[in-house]
Order: structure tokens, then sequence, then C-alpha cells
């Protein structure tokens, strides 16, 4: 008899032990639910307000590009206004040799930029231009020619040297280029300091090189300096200030031409940039 009570104790325990058992796991499993609920209201109201926020984002770029295209449709007149005037200086006839060079690049300039304005309006690129047989020396002549009124407010004198060399390129593209590099020498070079600009056939490539007398480009940004990041703008020499998207637009170009572009450096005497395009396109 006393074996059946005990058996009966024990098993009426077991089912206690269990029941408790039960209870607890059904309590921590509603925990866990509720744990999981809670983890994915608050991820839904993050995509929510992911969403929100990308929405708000989407729109401000579509303000901001707005904005730019009513700047750059705002440009037309001014630049007309330029070409315009430069056309009617030279009808003159009474202007310097020198005078009726720097117009003539004044209205050359201009016209360019009133074709890069029309195109961006009109949602076109500048790469639909057609490629054309250019004289690289010439180019770099007009460009250097016109940057050393800009070298001159800095007692800076740009020298070109060179031998002509013809080119399939996009003209107004590697005029880009250059003058890039080339305002950048003169903003990261001293007063009173000279800028050389040469062009060399090395092999089958006309390489342009650009050294300036400047303070050199930091080790903490040479490594992604050709990247487009406003880290990489800094001030110049004379505080200009410099947001440091040109290296980018100009890697961009020169290898759309099948082109290198790269820099030696030393930070005690300046650097020297080098672009490097294919004599054969």
């Amino acid at each position: 008899m006393n074996n059946f009570y005990d058996s009966l104790y024990f098993t009426s325990l077991m089912a206690i032990v269990f029941i408790a058992f039960a209870i607890h796991l059904q309590y921590r499993t509603r925990q866990k639910i509720q744990h999981f609920y809670k983890q994915n209201n608050e991820f839904a109201n993050s995509y929510v307000e992911l969403q929100n926020n990308c929405h708000l984002l989407e729109q401000g770029q579509m303000e901001h590009l707005k904005a730019t295209r009513a700047i750059i449709h705002d440009l037309r007149s001014p630049i007309a206004g330029i070409v315009s005037a430069s056309k009617l200086m030279q009808m003159d006839g009474t202007r310097s040799e020198d005078d009726e060079k720097l117009l003539s690049l004044i209205e050359e300039s201009g016209s360019s930029a009133s074709v890069l304005i029309a195109e961006i309006l009109n949602g076109k690129t500048e790469l639909q231009r057609a490629k054309e047989q250019s004289d690289l020396y010439e180019i770099l002549d007009t460009c250097t020619y016109l940057l050393n009124f800009q070298a001159a407010e800095k007692s800076q004198k740009i020298i070109l040297e060179g031998n002509p060399i013809q080119l399939f390129i996009h003209k107004e593209k590697i005029r880009r280029v250059i003058i890039n590099l080339v305002s950048n020498a003169i903003k990261f070079s001293f007063e009173n300091s000279c800028i050389s600009v040469g062009l060399n056939k090395v092999n089958n490539e006309a390489v342009i090189s650009i050294q300036d007398q400047g303070m050199g480009i930091p080790n903490i940004i040479s490594h992604n300096i050709f990247e487009g990041s406003v880290k990489n703008g800094r001030l110049g020499t004379s505080n200009e200030e410099s947001f440091g998207l040109g290296l980018s637009i100009s890697k961009q170009i020169v290898e759309e031409h099948g082109g290198r572009i790269w820099f030696e450096n030393n930070e005690s005497t300046g650097s020297i940039f080098f672009v490097a395009l294919p004599l054969i396109a």
C-alpha cells in the first residue's frame, strides 16, 4: 500500500513539476514573442523613417538640380554679352596684336561656354561631341596665355616649352584638363615663382608636364587626390579656395581618351603633374 502512495506522490510531483515547467516555458515564449514584436516594430519604424529620409533627400536633390539649372540658364546672357563685346572690340581695328589675340581667345572661350550651357540645358553631354584633329601644343599655348594673367596677380610666370603634336581629341575637354592643372599650379605655388609647362613625345604618347614651385601635396591626401572628395580641397598659398573636384574631372577626361594622369611630389619644392595621351586614338 505504501508503495502505491509513494508512486502516486511521485507521479503527482512530476505532474506539478511538468505543469510548472510548461507555465514557465509558455511565459518565456510569450516574453520572446513580445520582444520579437517590439524589435519588429522598431525595425518597421526605422524603415519608415529611412524611406521618409530618402524621400526628403530625393526632393532636396531635385530642388538642388532645379536651382543649378536656373543658375546655368541665367549665365547665358552675361556670356553672350562678353562674346558680343569681344567681337565689337575686334572690329575696332586699332588694337595691338596682343589685344587682338586676347579678344579672340575671350570670344572663343565664351562661345565654347555657350555651347556647353546649351548642351546641359538640353540634357545632352559633352561626350556627344566628335573628336577632331588638334594641335596639342596650340591648345597649351592658348591656355597658358590666358592663365598668365591669373599668374601675374601672384607675380608668377608660366613658361611653355615643346613642339607641335597632332592628336585626335575632344579639344574643349582637353583644354579643361590643362586649365585645371595649370590653375592648381598657380593656386598652390608661392609668389614670384615659375610654373613650367612642357610637351614631349615619349614612345607612343604625348606627355604634358606641369611643374610648380609650391607647397606640394600632403601625404594624407596624396593617395586619393584624384577621387574628387571635398576633403581633398585645401587653401592655396594666398588662401584661394579649392573644392577638390578638378583633378577628378581631369582624370575622367584623360581616361576617356585612353590616357593616364599622375603626379610626382616633393613637399619642399612643389609637385609635377603628368598627362599622357596616346598618339594614335
